[in-house]
């Protein structure tokens, strides 16, 4: 082999190490690597020594960034763990979908974050799935229902919709930022729905560059991962699990617990926290349009003969203290224009929390979760 022809595969293998490092295209890289072979014995087999001497110092810094290469190809985590990590909520919902329509379930879920937090689904003896999602509002609660009721495996018999004060004026839809990042990752993905976002943006989590690599790495199909995944989820069943940490909820406590704070501090995010939920309470025609959310929703689960149950999770005396009062009469008000009769529950109203069941302001911990979950269990499901 002349020394043209070493010259061009030496540049191949520069710029292919190059341009692995944008598209991370693993077939290029196996091929810079038998070039690498090539180049190597053709530089090994010229005559003139100071040539080829300078030609293996050059390949031997070309070893080195290969070798290095291979080392990240081989850490690379399995496929599903990418997809777990990048598009757990997700992954979450979507399985809890599933897995409706395979096992046996008594009683289905919907809410916020608030549900998410405050709900133990181990303790409904006769199964329970949970259909929550951060920010949720009332539609997606509805739609979520809907979809897991229509598929279920077998008869659902309660619904338990889970509510923070604020939902009454919530639209995800409408909210350009967060609320638009749940619909592209979550919510379209598995439901196909949008709301009221005219013009909805999405993405195809499968075409993820990050996942399609690790899939390409490990010889593994789109089914093997979701098969992975709902595996992975069997043995971790609620939202929070060792993928997933509660944590300080959505404060940065600085290592401390909600209980450890100050009553100033705690105060004080109180303030924080109602002055965002407080602020929506201008939308009047969101507010309207939940009302009769809410009341085509418990139609829906009158129609099916499934109990409907409107629950408000506790909430700490600092986030009660500034959360404005026009909330309640709005809820109270759209319970009461409901058609059919619901079971309605403010566990606010009820002496059995402290700040020792939360991690801050409005979600509480495994404990606070394990009180509701037993008192709605033992006080309106087991009636």
């Amino acid at each position: 082999m002349d020394r043209n022809l070493i010259e061009e595969l030496l540049t191949l293998i520069k710029s292919s190490i190059i341009c692995f490092s944008s598209n991370r295209d693993l077939d290029m890289f196996n091929s810079c690597k038998e070039s690498f072979l090539i180049t190597l014995e053709a530089v090994n087999s010229l005559e003139d020594e100071n040539i080829r001497i300078g030609y293996l110092q050059e390949l031997e810094q070309l070893a080195i960034e290969i070798n290095e290469i291979d080392e990240a190809i081989n850490s690379v985590p399995r496929p599903a763990t990418v997809l777990l990590k990048k598009y757990y909520d997700y992954c979450f919902l979507r399985y809890m979908h599933e897995r409706v329509s395979k096992v046996d379930v008594e009683t289905i879920v919907v809410g916020s974050s608030h549900a998410l937090n405050g709900i133990d689904e181990k303790l409904f003896q006769n199964g329970c799935i949970n259909l929550s999602m951060h920010s949720q509002d009332i539609y997606y609660d509805y739609i979520n229902a809907k979809k897991a009721i229509k598929e279920s495996k077998e008869k659902i018999k309660n619904c338990v919709i889970v509510m923070g004060y604020y939902i009454i004026a919530q639209d995800v839809s409408l909210e350009s930022r967060y609320g638009h990042e749940m619909i592209k990752h979550v919510y379209y993905p598995v439901l196909n729905d949008a709301h009221n976002w005219t013009d909805p943006e999405t993405i195809d989590i499968w075409n993820d560059q990050d996942i399609k690599f690790s899939k390409s790495v490990h010889c593994v199909s789109d089914s093997d991962i979701w098969n992975e995944v709902c595996n992975w989820f069997d043995e971790n069943s609620t939202y929070y699990n060792s993928m997933r940490g509660r944590g300080n909820g959505i404060f940065d406590f600085s290592g401390r617990k909600w209980p450890e704070l100050s009553n100033e501090e705690r105060d004080e995010f109180g303030q924080k926290r109602t002055a965002d939920h407080n602020k929506i309470l201008k939308y009047d025609k969101t507010i309207e349009e939940n009302f009769s959310l809410l009341n085509e929703f418990v139609e829906f689960l009158n129609e099916n003969l499934i109990n409907p149950y409107i629950v408000i999770t506790p909430f700490t005396k600092e986030y009660n203290k500034y959360i404005s009062p026009k909330y309640k009469e709005l809820i109270l008000e759209a319970i009461n224009n409901l058609p059919n009769n619901v079971v309605y529950l403010d566990m606010n109203d009820l002496d059995l929390f402290d700040s020792y069941d939360f991690v801050d302001t409005d979600h509480l911990n495994e404990k606070g979760a394990e009180k509701v979950s037993k008192y709605i269990v033992a006080s309106l499901l087991d009636k």
